[in-house]
């Protein structure tokens, strides 16, 4: 089952996900200050990434096929293509001198002789869908599974400054560690705390599947009271490290914004007619994994081009919307050659 202003929530991100990406890699730092920077920051951090998390959450619960076999199959192809992703941005125009020793810093990059290895192993958003996709699953399973995601996530927001930095003498529970509770850049988004997003998706789905009157007034009203009570959380904490390792005041503040998120698109969705932006936000949400696989090495291979936080404002904002639709060009290019049954892999 698909819920028309979930698709156009989640649809409206993945198209600012190459412009999103574009201004951090290519902009001088003072253009995230302008409007338009701040607008695509406040995407990004607010219901971006924590919204494709939430969305994971949800649909397992809308879903009526999936299986562990499914499950353990989608999680593999995450894990699978992350690590095809690194090898696809990061390693391959590395060894070709096409990355800029300021990025390069950047992703620390300590030891030339290493440094193949280090950027093929950083973890990214598709390393935690890897893990927490089943994770989810496991506990979706459980009677009073919405009771128990609940219990999760709050848990997981509180102690999840326990989980990280912990290093180990050996490079595999290290790595793990990583996975667990690591910092950029060799960990984007560490299951502690993101793990509370999907948790939090399994009761929103719960709550949309008994289908109450008003049931995103709800959700929108309980991401404004997890907003107040993230903010008044956050004044007596110390400050999160990172937007990748908030403390608990924090990832409730990003989870409500989340669900008041929710809650316009439910408004759009309900008082606005369908239309041609409708559909290509459908279509970016149905094929978000596709998007984002194709816009990282476009933008990544590209550097030598625009240079490494090198752009002004006009030129940044008119780069970032090539780029995206230079990626959706590419997704339609992509998905036709399927149809037509030629081989891309």
């Amino acid at each position: 089952m698909r819920i028309k202003s979930l698709d156009l929530a989640r649809g409206f991100t993945v198209l600012c996900i190459p412009a999103v990406h574009s201004v951090l890699l290519y902009s001088e730092p003072s253009v995230r200050d302008t409007l338009p920077g701040q607008l695509l920051g406040f995407i990004a951090e607010g219901p971006g990434a924590q919204l494709f998390m939430t969305y994971m959450g949800i649909s397992i619960t809308l879903s009526e096929s999936l299986t562990w076999r499914v499950v353990l199959k989608r999680s593999s192809l995450f894990l699978l293509a992350g690590y095809s992703l690194n090898l696809l941005k990061f390693v391959l125009p590395l060894k070709l001198g096409l990355l800029p020793a300021a990025f390069q810093t950047d992703l620390g990059i300590p030891d030339p002789c290493t440094a193949g290895e280090t950027v093929f192993l950083i973890g990214d958003i598709l390393q935690f869908a890897a893990i927490a996709l089943p994770l989810t699953y496991a506990i979706y399973q459980l009677r009073h599974y919405w009771i128990y995601a609940l219990v999760v996530a709050f848990l997981v927001a509180i102690f999840a400054p326990y989980f990280w930095d912990h290093n180990s003498c050996s490079p595999v529970a290290n790595y793990i560690s990583v996975l667990l509770g690591g910092q950029p850049p060799a960990m984007f988004f560490p299951l502690f705390p993101w793990l509370v997003y999907p948790m939090a998706g399994l009761v929103i789905g719960y709550w949309l599947n008994r289908n109450p009157p008003d049931r995103f007034l709800f959700i929108g009203l309980t991401g404004v009271a997890l907003i107040v009570l993230g903010e008044v959380l956050a004044y007596f904490q110390l400050p999160s490290l990172s937007f990748y390792r908030t403390r608990s005041g924090d990832t409730a503040v990003h989870l409500g914004i989340v669900l008041v998120w929710l809650w316009i698109w439910e408004g759009v969705a309900t008082y606005v007619k369908p239309n041609a932006g409708f559909r290509l936000l459908s279509f970016a949400s149905r094929h978000i994994t596709l998007i984002y696989l194709i816009q990282w090495p476009i933008i990544c291979w590209l550097l030598p081009l625009f240079g490494y936080q090198n752009l002004g404002g006009w030129a940044s904002f008119n780069v970032a919307g090539g780029m995206t639709l230079l990626t959706l060009f590419l997704t339609l290019l992509i998905l036709a050659s399927r149809r037509e049954g030629i081989s891309i892999d």
